[in-house]
C-alpha cells in the first residue's frame, strides 16, 4: 500500500507568480508558505531553493527563515488562497482529493508580465554566445522561455 503521508509538492511558487486557490474535496494538507522574497534566505550557495523546507536546517528556529514561516492545516471541504509569489510546500497528511486554479488578473498583472521578462533576460543571458550567429534569435529565445515557464511574451500578450 503507498504511504500517503510522504507525498509532498516541493518548495515552489505557482507559475508566473500567479495567484492560487486549492479547495480539498476529501483529506487534509499541511501548508507552508512564505512572502515574497523571504524565498532568498533559503537559496544555498549555487542559487538553488530547497526541495523539502520541512528538514534540517529549515526547521531551526535560528534559521534566517523561521520568522517568516506560515504553516496552516488544511482539511476537507476548505480552500486555501494562496496569493501572487509566495512559495509554498504542501503535505497530503492523508488520502487527498483536490481542486486547484491559478490565474492572474488586474492585480497581479504587472508582477506576472516583470516574473515573465525577467526569464527571458535569463533565457537571453544563457544563450547570448549564439546570438550573433543565430537567425531569428529573438523566436528561439521565446521558444526556451516557453519551454522553461510554459509561456512566452506573445502567448501571455493574446490572453
Amino acid at each position: 500500500m503507498h504511504d500517503v503521508t510522504c507525498a509532498l509538492t516541493p518548495f515552489h511558487a505557482d507559475v508566473l507568480h500567479s495567484f492560487s486557490w486549492s479547495a480539498n474535496v476529501v483529506g487534509k494538507k499541511r501548508w507552508i508558505l512564505y512572502p515574497p522574497g523571504k524565498e532568498e534566505l533559503m537559496r544555498d550557495q549555487l542559487g538553488n531553493l530547497p526541495f523539502d523546507v520541512t528538514i534540517e536546517p529549515y526547521t531551526l528556529p535560528t534559521h534566517p527563515s523561521y520568522p517568516h514561516r506560515v504553516e496552516v492545516t488544511q482539511s476537507s471541504r476548505e480552500i486555501i488562497f494562496v496569493p501572487s509569489g509566495w512559495h509554498h510546500q504542501v503535505h497530503n497528511l492523508e488520502t487527498t482529493l483536490s481542486v486547484n486554479h491559478n490565474w492572474f488578473n488586474g492585480c497581479n498583472a504587472e508582477k506576472c508580465w516583470n516574473y515573465l521578462k525577467y526569464n527571458l533576460q535569463l533565457v537571453e543571458k544563457e544563450i547570448s554566445e549564439f546570438k550573433d550567429s543565430m537567425t531569428d534569435w529573438e523566436s528561439h529565445c521565446q521558444v526556451l522561455l516557453r519551454a522553461h515557464m510554459g509561456f512566452h511574451l506573445k502567448i501571455l500578450l493574446k490572453s
